[in-house]
């Protein structure tokens, strides 16, 4: 064996060695270490992105309300504002309002109410039909009421109701109805007996389209603002007789429907009520449809809802849970006796109590949360 066979085998043994060295504590097969230095790259880091990474929850803020609202003996009486789309596609719906509005009446018997008509129509101009202007039923009649004969006051209405002219093609009942109560504050203006004090406040509107307006008072929120800031506890409802959001057959044809006598009749209604239902859910109002062929239980129903107005009270915001108790955190007092008044139902802006409150002054405080 030569020098060069000797060295060989040495390196060969001193090799075994050190690899037998370096796994001498570990269990399994033998694994070569390298000696290399190994630095990690972007692609072997593993590092989470930003949508991976949790967002902090957000804090709820909440806020503190109180009103006072007034029971008086003449808490009984409702003001009733119906706006009717006067388009040149509501033929059908006008004729069935006439006929069955004495549907609407009869659930308001023992109540001291009135009603006033104005169209979708919010053009700025002098016609009488336009801008929130109460259409007159007769010689500057512009309210039929309880104190008229009852015949009389459905002959009344239904004659106005049925349009003769033809509105604006863009609908805006929001901002008519709007319209009709700012006018209402003017003492001056023939509205200014639309709104009376103490009085629940009830809307009516009847159309197969859509909000069309996208200005201020176009807005259902500013509506409600407007009126829970001008009139402080005035108990408010808007309700919707419209297409309603996913009613496909009746958006797109309603030929099926049974025609009024004396009624035109189109194949297609414009468009789905959204914002509309947006305000009448957000009063508890009621949703009925364009396309029943008759509107008498729909009025019926709305007749109901407006009638039990004379015991709610509309809050600013939907009282919160905060407490987790299972009830809304609200608190109602009588102001003279400091009692704390138990008999009533929270849904959303509206305090339903189980009968008229007492003649008196009642503090509401709520929580809702904070926008």
């Amino acid at each position: 064996m030569n020098v060069k066979q000797r060295r060989a085998i040495a390196i060969s043994v001193l090799t075994l060695t050190l690899v037998a060295y370096q796994n001498c504590s570990q269990n399994g097969t033998i694994e070569t270490v390298k000696a290399s230095k190994v630095t990690a790259t972007s692609a072997d880091q593993v590092l989470p992105s930003p949508a991976d990474v949790p967002a902090a929850p957000a804090e709820i803020k909440y806020q503190n309300h109180s009103k006072v609202i007034s029971a008086s003996e003449s808490t009984n009486k409702v003001d009733v504002l119906v706006v009717i789309d006067n388009s040149v596609s509501m033929t059908y719906e006008q004729l069935n309002m006439a006929q069955r509005f004495g549907s609407f009446l009869s659930q308001l018997q023992g109540l001291d109410w009135q009603v006033g008509i104005v169209t979708t129509d919010v053009t700025a101009n002098t016609a009488a039909t336009t801008d929130g202007k109460l259409l007159s039923y007769s010689s500057n009649k512009r309210l039929i009421s309880s104190q008229d004969d009852l015949e009389s006051a459905k002959s009344l209405f239904a004659s106005t109701i049925q349009r003769t002219e033809t509105g604006a093609s863009q609908e805006q009942g929001i901002k008519a109805s709007y319209r009709a109560l700012e006018r209402a504050a003017i003492s001056s203006d023939p509205n200014s007996a639309l709104i009376r004090q103490n009085a629940a406040l009830s809307v009516i509107v009847i159309t197969d389209a859509d909000e069309t307006g996208s200005g201020t008072q176009n807005n259902p929120d500013n509506l409600h603002n407007y009126i829970t800031t001008k009139y402080p506890g005035k108990s408010f409802k808007f309700h919707s007789i419209i297409v309603k959001n996913g009613d496909t057959a009746c958006r797109s044809d309603r030929s099926t429907g049974v025609k009024p006598s004396g009624s035109t009749f189109q194949n297609t209604n414009e468009t789905y009520g959204a914002i509309y239902t947006k305000l009448s859910e957000m009063t508890s109002g009621i949703i009925g449809s364009v396309c029943q062929p008759d509107y008498g239980n729909q009025l019926q129903l709305i007749g109901q809802s407006t009638s039990e107005q004379v015991k709610q009270a509309t809050l600013d915001c939907a009282p919160v849970d905060r407490d987790q108790n299972g009830f809304a955190d609200i608190e109602i007092r009588n102001v003279q006796t400091n009692s704390l008044i138990t008999n009533y139902v929270v849904s959303g802006l509206q305090i339903s109590f189980d009968q008229p409150l007492a003649i008196g002054s009642y503090s509401i405080n709520y929580t809702c949360i904070a926008k």
